[in-house]
């Protein structure tokens, strides 16, 4: 799945990031014009049979769904991507022994060493091997830089072949760089800049979190491939609209 074609990108696309795998929240986030939706399984307590049932209901609508894990949840990952998922982001990934572990767990021979079954992915079976060679057809992974040490091995991260997207955390980030919760302090936003920059370098989608409107703007001078949306500030942007129209 290429991202990035030459210098030419696209307006991005937007994916509705949350810890919620609830099928009715998947719809009404399809229902909006959300183009994905990325279950976040580090923070939250979803079980795979939940998730399941998500990828099904996004698959009505024809919303791509992706999980993020940590490195120490891979295993998990595979299983959602045999239940049907597009991807997976790694979180907190330092470096590219980080990357060579998910290529691993998330691709088939080849290019990884996850295991053929009878599962949704390939219609329990129907399909024949030779089409897992289809990249149409194949995952996505992608990477979230999160420390510092990440940011110092960018490149050689974003160099490991079949990493097709990156993001920053900016939260942990802030936090790992000393500066707490300030996810706007100039060394936090140098470094989501720099890892947009890398993203260019090595034709690798880039996404970024927005939390809100105003942020919106700023985000699209580094050409974002996705924009995320937390869950949680959409309800609260969506809350706030009609406490304030109650005000007036």
């Amino acid at each position: 799945m290429k991202l990035i074609d030459g210098d030419e990108v696209a307006r991005p696309r937007w994916m509705v990031h949350g810890t919620s795998a609830d099928a009715d929240v998947i719809e009404i986030c399809a229902a909006a014009g959300a183009n994905a939706y990325i279950i976040d399984l580090e923070h939250g307590s979803a079980t795979v049979k939940e998730c399941a049932g998500a990828i099904r209901a996004a698959d009505a609508f024809g919303l791509m769904t992706f999980v993020r894990v940590t490195s120490q949840e891979l295993m998990t990952a595979s299983r959602l991507l045999d239940a049907g998922a597009n991807g997976v982001v790694v979180a907190d990934v330092r470096g590219p022994d980080d990357c060579k572990t998910a290529r691993g767990m998330v691709f088939h021979p080849p290019s990884g060493r996850r295991g053929f079954g009878g599962s949704r992915e390939n219609s329990y079976g129907s399909f024949p091997l030779a089409g897992r060679s289809n990249p149409t057809i194949e995952p996505l992974l992608g990477v979230q830089i999160e420390s510092a040490e990440g940011l110092s091995n960018l490149d050689a991260i974003l160099g490991e072949p079949r990493v097709q997207l990156v993001m920053a955390g900016t939260r942990d980030l802030a936090v790992d760089l000393g500066h707490g919760d300030d996810m706007q302090h100039p060394q936090v936003t140098g470094a989501v800049e720099n890892v947009a920059a890398a993203a260019q370098r090595h034709a690798v989608g880039f996404g970024i979190m927005v939390r809100s409107p105003e942020q919106v703007t700023s985000a699209m001078v580094m050409r974002p491939e996705w924009l995320l949306l937390p869950l949680a500030a959409l309800v609260r942007t969506g809350l706030d609209v009609y406490v304030r129209a109650v005000a007036q």
